[in-house]
């Protein structure tokens, strides 16, 4: 599953939201479980469980920060 650009900016600004499905792709393809991105991002490891489940929606700063961890210099 592709995810839209607007999906990967840099700025908040213009930014779209991933679904669930969006982020539980995202995470697939880069082999990165939950808990792993409760550790690599310092959140509970209930949070991405949350995001995956589409109880609570994902912020901007929390996907940057994902995004960054998981995505070579």
């Amino acid at each position: 599953m592709m995810l839209p650009d607007a999906c990967m900016t840099t700025t908040a600004e213009g930014w779209q939201r991933p679904s669930p499905e969006q982020i539980r792709a995202y995470l697939d393809a880069k082999g990165i479980t939950p808990y792993r991105v409760a550790q690599l991002i310092g959140v509970s490891r209930m949070t991405p469980h949350r995001w995956l489940s589409g109880e609570i929606a994902i912020t901007f700063s929390h996907w940057s920060a994902l995004v960054r961890a998981v995505t070579p210099p």
